[in-house]
């Protein structure tokens, strides 16, 4: 099935021999541009600063907290978010509470064992943390703002 004294089978010769001087450019082209860009895209990279994972600080948190409006109070989770932050506590979530009826304000612990809540408790100037978890929120407590926050709040 070749062309006699030829060890190309004739279907795959005939197609090379068809093949126009534009139709090499193309692939001769599509094969040298990536050796040619990998090239330039090294010299730029090479040229920029490095930064060492070492050199940048970790900032300590204490634990992470949403934080939820649940008094009719306009700006009161922004206050008490604020206040954590100041205190070392990573504020993840600052939203409003499903209801927003809460007359005290309430810090929830959401995972077991963690002394996050009882630490948002305390500088919030509340006496507790009560226990409510629920390990898919992904956070170490829950502090649910009510209208006694302007009284705790100086």
């Amino acid at each position: 099935m070749g062309i006699p004294g030829s060890s190309v089978p004739f279907p795959l010769k005939s197609a090379i021999l068809h093949l126009r001087p534009r139709g090499w450019l193309p692939i001769l082209l599509g094969l040298c541009a990536p050796i040619l860009f990998a090239g330039c895209q090294r010299k730029e990279a090479l040229a920029l600063p490095s930064v060492q994972v070492d050199s940048v600080p970790q900032i300590p948190t204490r634990g992470t907290v949403e934080v939820l409006n649940g008094s009719s109070l306009t700006g009161a989770a922004s206050a008490v978010a604020e206040r954590l932050r100041i205190r070392g506590f990573d504020v993840v979530k600052i939203g409003n509470a499903p209801d927003q009826n809460h007359t005290r304000t309430l810090v929830v612990e959401r995972r077991k064992g963690g002394s996050t809540a009882s630490e948002v408790a305390d500088a919030l100037g509340l006496r507790r943390a009560y226990p409510m978890r629920n390990e898919n929120l992904l956070v170490d407590a829950t502090v649910f703002v009510g209208r006694d926050i302007e009284e705790t709040l100086p």
